[in-house]
């Protein structure tokens, strides 16, 4: 398996774009969105939105096209896993169009809580990058993870482990 760059990714969603038969949106969270969006990070698959056991139209095109291409791609049913903060949909960033296709970044601050939620060393340097990048503010991040914390038990976030998540992020920033 390849690292994906930007180019591989467009390409990718340029001949998934060429394959659907009607219009359809498609929201990239997690490495690949981060790639697209300038991080020099490396990312080895695609994840999007998805539901990861009823399979849609479109999610069939994209799993065929990617055994063709070799990559990996995940379907990320993200409300799952993490509660998503208030006013979201006007937060996700509009990328490309490739042909039927419109292709959205996923609300960065919903990018960054999933990264809070886990917390590994590359999740911590990916919300720094976002931060540096304003396309996420730490104060709202805080705000954001706070009242997401209020829902802990029922998606199995640990706030002790989040909290120190964040303050880690304050941390790298400050350097």
């Amino acid at each position: 398996m390849d690292e994906l760059t930007p180019a591989a990714i467009s390409n990718f969603l340029s001949e998934v774009g060429s394959q659907i038969m009607t219009p359809a949106r498609l929201m990239i969270l997690g490495g690949s969105a981060l790639a697209l969006l300038g991080s020099p990070r490396p990312t080895l698959d695609l994840d999007y939105l998805g539901d990861d056991l009823r399979k849609d139209d479109l999610q069939i095109i994209i799993e065929q096209l990617a055994v063709t291409h070799r990559m990996v791609v995940d379907a990320v049913p993200l409300d799952h896993y993490i509660p998503l903060p208030e006013n979201v949909q006007i937060r996700h960033i509009f990328y490309q169009r490739y042909g039927l296709l419109d292709v959205y970044i996923v609300d960065p601050y919903v990018i960054a809580l999933s990264k809070i939620d886990r917390g590994f060393d590359t999740d911590i340097d990916d919300i720094v990058f976002l931060v540096r990048r304003h396309l996420v503010d730490l104060d709202q991040l805080a705000e954001n993870l706070e009242a997401a914390l209020t829902q802990a038990v029922t998606y199995d976030l640990d706030p002790r482990q989040a909290r120190l998540h964040l303050d880690l992020v304050r941390r790298r920033i400050s350097l």
